[in-house]
């Protein structure tokens, strides 16, 4: 990582600078080579209304002129997508709150303004809403209204059986007419349901503008967000740009050791927390410091790391992700039980391949062990 572009990406990845960090910015600008590497890596890592923002602000000239040019086109097309998504997401709210059904969004719009203060500073994709799992299926309906129909098509007993399914946590709805996204949560990571329903009582509002959202406690989202970026092994830095400006804001240390020790997941918690004090400067909660040392969390974000200074992004084949996921267990017994869950819970891919009926369930497991038998073997080969 001691190319200037990747370095330069970094000191570019928070909500505002100060003198020192943007003396440091315009340093690390003067020293770059090659600026369509630090364009392809912004677009990479959805970092591209941060970058434009403080690299526009640094002394002119230091920055190529064709550089700032397409910067500055990139974010405006990504600040127009991201305010009408805003928009849709406080209509979509509204229109399910008239149906007696509360959400709390939690990425997407709610995350850009609780951090950047603008929707416009992050890049994102979707509408991630947080739902009761009674109130998923009902949601569903009431989107329909709207031109959303879910990504994936199942028969009602396979919608209610994803619900109750220990394997996934979402159910995806497209309005394929507008190219809106809506994901609907009942919890926010299929392996650790670390939010309680007292939760509902402590939505905390953040605004901009005339918008107004209620959206996760602060030190309910580290975990969530800490969470999420692990699963997928922090293939983009804008997550972890995410968790870095809450741990600026000093976290409650005790609570997020005591819940990640909890529910065995201190090890994905340490290794976002290992990563952002090392690629961002974020402060660590001293009671954490322990957990970052852990052997395999250092072996893991040392891995990490280079690959994501590549311009293009390389998935893990599926045995090196469930082996990598398997080392960030906490205890053996939670190996076990991940192994087992993996292995031997039908998912959404099993129902889409035999969507049978609800008289038949019993026959997943026996299709399941083949399939996922020629799926290893064929990643593997």
């Amino acid at each position: 990582m001691t190319r200037p572009e990747a370095r330069l990406l970094l000191a570019c990845g928070r909500a505002t600078l100060g003198n020192g960090e943007r003396q440091a910015v315009e340093k690390l600008a003067r020293e770059v080579a090659d600026w369509d590497r630090v364009d392809a890596l912004a677009v990479r890592h959805g970092l591209v209304p941060l970058l434009h923002r403080h690299l526009g602000s640094l002394t002119p000239g230091v920055v190529p002129k064709p550089t700032l040019a397409a910067l500055w086109a990139r974010a405006e097309v990504i600040a127009r997508r991201s305010r009408a998504m805003a928009r849709e997401l406080e209509e979509v709210i509204a229109h399910l709150a008239a149906q007696g059904i509360t959400v709390a969004p939690y990425k997407g719009p709610a995350l850009a303004l609780a951090l950047y203060g603008d929707v416009a500073l992050r890049d994102f994709g979707d509408l991630d809403l947080l739902v009761r799992a009674q109130d998923a299926i009902r949601a569903k309906d009431a989107l329909a209204a709207r031109g959303y129909v879910p990504q994936f098509a199942l028969p009602p007993h396979l919608e209610q059986a994803l619900v109750e399914s220990p394997r996934h946590d979402e159910l995806p709805l497209l309005d394929k007419a507008r190219g809106f996204l809506v994901e609907l949560h009942w919890r926010t990571d299929p392996d650790y349901d670390v939010l309680d329903v007292g939760l509902w009582n402590r939505l905390e509002p953040v605004s901009g503008g005339a918008t107004t959202l209620w959206t996760l406690p602060e030190r309910e989202l580290l975990l969530v967000l800490g969470l999420h970026g692990t699963k997928h092994l922090w293939a983009s830095l804008n997550w972890l740009v995410d968790v870095a400006e809450l741990l600026r804001r000093g976290p409650d240390g005790e609570w997020l050791l005591e819940r990640a020790r909890a529910f065995g997941c201190l090890r994905r918690v340490a290794l976002c927390l290992r990563l952002a004090r090392d690629l961002l400067d974020a402060p660590i909660p001293a009671l954490l410091a322990r957990a970052i040392e852990d052997e395999r969390v250092v072996r893991l974000a040392a891995q990490i790391t280079p690959a994501l200074f590549e311009p293009e992004y390389r998935a893990p084949g599926t045995v090196d992700y469930l082996h990598t996921l398997l080392g960030l267990q906490d205890s053996f017994p939670g190996r076990a039980r991940y192994l087992a869950r993996t292995m031997l819970t039908p998912t959404l891919g099993d129902w889409l391949a035999h969507p049978l009926p609800r008289g038949l369930s019993f026959l997943y497991l026996p299709l399941r062990i083949p399939r996922l038998a020629r799926k290893y073997l064929a990643r593997s080969a």
